[in-house]
């Protein structure tokens, strides 16, 4: 792998998403005050030794290790160079993004910036594994639809937890898998009652082992999302829906069950478009970091936001939520290619 190879991997992904539509604000509108506190943090640890910082790492889901890259990760660490807030040269940070791609190669069953199109997370035992339990066969039409909406349900729930931006802290999709019963795709809401909300899931995780006929055509990218080159709705086969509570085997569970998550994110997002702007804003890095929990419990120290990244929200105010919230103009690769490429000084 190379920084060109990384930054190819980011613009296809990117390519598939509009920023500017995200909920409750644009990514930058939320880190733009901090992202340069949060980079170095965990930086700073890289830098003090390298081998810990591996096995911290270790400790972090590789999509929320994938989020932070294309965050504040590398942005931040620019925008402390730039300024001079720190001495990091390029060759620094071009060796720190590589021992994180190489990293996360050591840990997935694929390519680990997806250009294969596809997100293996799971060994194929793993995935017989789950399989061996015991799935759901015989489904008619009405029963895919019934499956399809709470793939639905799970995955706004996960948006409305965890902003758009960040939702990898507790939902990913993993596959396609090919096995011998059809085509797998786990999706997988690993953490869906976090501490920072006043109201939780009954549900902390919730995971869907869904088989498709094979020669469906599902392809992911580096950023987690996945395009259905057809309708596959139709095209499941089996299914395994299970929480950390136990089973969900028959359709009528489902149907409870989507409709649950459908009324928690109401009142999730209801409570956020409640929230002034400052708030977001403040949630916003109490949810980002977060996703680095298991990093810092490692190190044992405290993952919430520190005093500094505090007072910087509150001395930017609403600065950079008006800069960032004004354009709507979805942005060229080659932006995206320059902002993220740790040997140019473009930042935005």
């Amino acid at each position: 792998m190379t920084i060109d190879d990384f930054l190819d991997a980011l613009g296809k992904g990117q390519a598939g998403m509009d920023v500017s539509t995200f909920w409750p604000a644009h990514s930058a509108q939320i880190e733009a005050s901090f992202s340069d506190l949060i980079a170095m943090r965990v930086f700073s640890k890289y830098r003090e030794d390298k081998g810990k910082f591996l096995e911290g790492l270790r400790r972090v889901s590789v999509d929320c290790i994938r989020c932070h890259l294309f965050s504040s990760g590398i942005i931040g660490l620019k925008v402390a160079r730039i300024f001079g807030h720190e001495n990091i040269s390029v060759e620094e940070m071009e060796e720190y993004i590589l021992t994180i791609l190489n990293h996360i190669q050591d840990r997935v069953f694929n390519d680990a910036l997806c250009r294969d199109g596809k997100n293996l997370l799971f060994s194929e035992e793993e995935i017989e594994k789950w399989l061996a339990k015991g799935i759901i066969f015989t489904l008619t039409d009405e029963d895919k639809k019934v499956v399809s909406f709470l793939n639905v349900a799970l995955e706004s729930l996960s948006w409305a937890i965890f902003y758009d931006m960040y939702r990898y802290g507790g939902f990913a999709i993993s596959g396609p898998y090919k096995t011998t019963r059809g085509t797998v795709l786990i999706r997988d809401g690993f953490d869906l009652a976090p501490p920072f909300w006043p109201f939780k899931s009954k549900y902390g995780c919730l995971r869907e082992v869904l088989v498709y006929e094979n020669g469906v055509q599902i392809e992911g990218d580096f950023m987690n999302h996945f395009v259905y080159k057809e309708p596959i709705v139709f095209k499941l086969k089996a299914f395994r829906i299970e929480s950390n509570s136990g089973i969900f085997d028959s359709i009528g569970s489902l149907i409870k069950l989507t409709a649950y998550l459908e009324r928690l994110r109401r009142k999730h997002t209801e409570y956020v478009n409640s929230l002034d702007p400052l708030q977001i804003i403040t949630k916003g890095a109490e949810i980002y970091s977060y996703l680095w929990k298991g990093f810092w419990d490692y190190y044992g120290e405290e993952w919430k936001p520190d005093a500094e990244i505090q007072k910087r929200i509150l001395k930017y105010g609403l600065k950079y939520w008006r800069r960032y919230g004004l354009s709507k103009e979805k942005k060229d690769p080659s932006y995206y290619r320059n902002l993220y490429d740790p040997r140019s000084n473009f930042v935005e």
